[in-house]
């Protein structure tokens, strides 16, 4: 495995989801863990790896947090294989009995994870991490006590006799032949993202260093996997040399998407995007049938899961529903995809009150407020300047064309309230943009052309799709890619500096369209 294809996670990854990337490394191996307190980033590790390990030996010098930490582990994965050992990394006696027992019990190691630390010192400011190294670790290698001097220079303030802030930063020394030799000084972050429950005086504090420490681990192999992650408060950066590799600049491997209008036309499409690029993501919609279709569909992509809710958002109280069944199933929401909508054609002199406006703006308009504020606890989760939650609007180009009759509509018929809604929605997303902003939350619209969908429908049926094709600068309609890819980009590490913005996907069509307008609800 080369550093090109090491997975890409965001700064925001769980120990979850990087287990689920590498179970195939994991699953039936011995793992290691020092430092898994309850509660703690070993803990969740452990607990996340566990699903997947032949067998977990979880360390502390703690006896009594040691068992409340396999207790609640053993709830959480009833499979698991999970052995305490008690380990004092402060008394290299210590560390041999744990050695000399690991070595009676096994007769491999197959991951090692550095992570036990203390609050007790202080820390140099750099950045401090955890490595997992699915190679084959020998332990009386891995325990063994060599001078300071085995490892390479700037590790040699830290150790694991005396850890800091989530010790080791794993850089193996090329010295030593049967080792990868990876430098990893470049992988640097703030102390207090990286260890935010490390006091200030513990941070200004000199660190003194070990006396002693274990050497770099020896492997059986040369070229074994090295993946590197560094822990932000129980969540996972993952350092890599290639940042600006489109793999990494537009992925959204293991986000959690919810998208309203999600059974069918631009719900459907931006949905499969997600999918297929392995997100987790739940559609909602009013009808069942529909949405169970669409699941169906939408499972055959393969790369990520799909499930649906039945939920109607044209009130507030429908949107309430929706929003506590997402919450009932999932504990986070990355991207929020606001893409319900309908729209009423009716002569301009009869055009109705409720279906025509009210029903329209509650869905079009009230829809998108009521599901941001009442997700944004959710989307500000864990969001960070440089991963945020994403709340993506679908508007149309007719919040900027202003024809609401033409000559596709039937007996004079006009789609008059549709496009008020749209524009309205453009300025909520300016308004939600400034708003969310500080708290880590972009908000974006995107404003689609003729794509075909139902409320498409009554236009691409009467004039036919050749003739709206033709109209197009471009000489076609929009398809799925078109609108999936503007929304992952949205989603991705490539729009982070992106807010506010309302971005056209019509083909150039505002220019020379005539609109559609639909005799009658579509």
């Amino acid at each position: 495995m080369t550093i090109d294809s090491w997975p890409k996670f965001s700064f925001h990854t769980t120990a979850e989801e990087v287990a689920d990337t590498f179970a195939s490394i994991l699953r039936g191996k011995n793992v290691f863990i020092t430092g898994t307190s309850l509660n703690g980033v070993g803990y969740e590790a452990a607990r996340a790896i566990a699903k997947y390990a032949g067998l977990v030996i979880i360390t502390g010098y703690n006896e009594e947090r040691l068992k409340r930490s396999f207790d609640e582990i053993k709830k959480s994965v009833p499979t698991a294989n999970i052995r305490c050992l008690i380990l004092d990394l402060l008394s290299q006696n210590s560390v041999r009995k744990a050695a000399a027992q690991v070595s009676a019990d096994l007769d491999h190691l197959h991951v090692l994870i550095h992570n036990a630390a203390t609050t007790n010192f202080g820390a140099p400011s750099k950045i401090h991490g955890y490595s997992l190294h699915p190679g084959v670790i020998y332990t009386n290698v891995f325990m063994r006590m060599k001078e300071t001097n085995s490892f390479p220079p700037e590790l040699s303030s830290i150790g694991l006799i005396k850890g800091a802030a989530t010790t080791v930063v794993a850089a193996f020394d090329p010295r030593l032949d049967s080792t990868p030799g990876a430098y990893l000084d470049d992988c640097q972050v703030a102390m207090d993202e990286v260890a935010p429950h490390t006091s200030d005086a513990g941070k200004a504090a000199q660190f003194p260093g070990p006396k002693h420490a274990p050497p770099p681990p020896a492997f059986t192999k040369p070229d074994q996997y090295l993946l590197v992650l560094c822990f932000s408060y129980y969540r996972l950066l993952l350092f890599t040399m290639s940042t600006l590799a489109t793999s990494s600049l537009f992925n959204v491997q293991g986000k959690t998407v919810l998208v309203t209008g999600g059974g069918s036309g631009i719900g459907k499409m931006i949905a499969a995007g997600f999918v297929k690029n392995g997100a987790t993501v739940y559609i909602a919609a009013r009808k069942e049938k529909q949405l169970q279709e669409a699941v169906a569909d939408l499972q055959q992509l393969g790369g990520g899961k799909v499930d649906y809710i039945v939920a109607n958002v044209g009130s507030k109280a429908g949107c309430d529903a929706l929003i506590a069944e997402f919450k009932r199933r999932e504990a986070k929401l990355h991207v929020l995809v606001n893409n319900s909508g309908i729209t009423w054609g009716a002569p301009f002199n009869d055009f109705p009150e409720e279906k025509g406006w009210d029903n329209v703006f509650a869905v079009n308009v009230k829809s998108i407020f009521y599901m941001t504020a009442g997700l944004t606890d959710y989307l500000t989760k864990g969001a960070t300047a440089n991963d945020p939650g994403r709340v993506i609007n679908i508007s149309s180009t007719d919040s900027v064309v202003p024809h609401s009759e033409n000559l596709l509509s039937e007996n004079g018929n006009g789609t008059w309230s549709y496009q008020p809604s749209k524009a309205a929605v453009n300025h909520l997303t300016t308004q939600l943009a400034v708003k969310l902003g500080p708290s880590q939350v972009t908000v974006n619209a995107i404003l689609p052309g003729y794509f075909p969908s139902k409320m498409t429908a009554y236009g691409l049926k009467t004039a036919g799709k050749e003739i709206l094709a033709t109209g197009q600068p471009t000489g076609r309609l929009g398809q799925t890619e078109d609108m999936a890819g503007v929304a992952l980009f949205l989603a991705s590490p490539a729009a982070v500096h992106v807010t506010g913005a309302q971005i056209i996907v019509d083909g150039g069509g505002r220019f020379t369209r005539q609109d559609i307008a639909a005799q009658v609800k579509l």
